[in-house]
């Protein structure tokens, strides 16, 4: 369908992006210079956005969107974990999360339990404000039947 060939399209450019924004990040790195010291990806403001419509992927219907999807959220992660952008987007990252969080899919909820765990680590003070919005998901998650959803949210507890 016409459809799933345009969004696996788009996951395709954007996974390519990523990857190269992951790789200069790596190779600022090795080359000695501060995280700081780079620029801000073009879409870092939209970021909240690009991820909405990468989990919405997560669980599609067409296996090939689902593991490309999944490959761009993860590639995602990375970039933001080794981010030193000036400004990050934490509080429309969240909403998405929060939005995500409500949603059945387990697949879904499981890579957002771990953005939340890598938002925490990674900018853990300006997380603390939101902890309460995110703590009663969570929570629910915890009286899931599947075993592993559950060790995803404890992580993150």
């Amino acid at each position: 369908d016409n459809d799933d060939y345009e969004r696996l399209s788009a996951l395709c450019w954007v996974k390519a992006y990523v990857s190269i924004e992951v790789r200069l990040s790596q190779g600022a790195q090795d080359d000695g210079l501060e995280l700081g010291d780079a620029p801000q990806p073009p879409f870092a403001e939209h970021l909240s956005k690009l991820l909405r419509a990468v989990l919405e992927c997560v669980e599609d219907n067409e296996e090939e969107i689902q593991k490309t999807a999944t490959e761009v959220q993860s590639l995602l992660q990375e970039m933001v974990r080794q981010s030193e952008w000036p400004v990050f987007p934490i509080e429309d990252v969240v909403d998405v999360l929060l939005r995500a969080l409500e949603r059945e899919s387990v697949v879904l909820r499981t890579a957002c339990l771990q953005w939340v765990c890598m938002l925490l680590q990674r900018f853990e003070e300006p997380m603390e404000p939101m902890l309460g919005n995110l703590l009663e998901p969570i929570f629910k998650i915890l009286k899931h039947q599947e075993q592993d959803f559950v060790i995803a949210a404890l992580q993150v507890l």
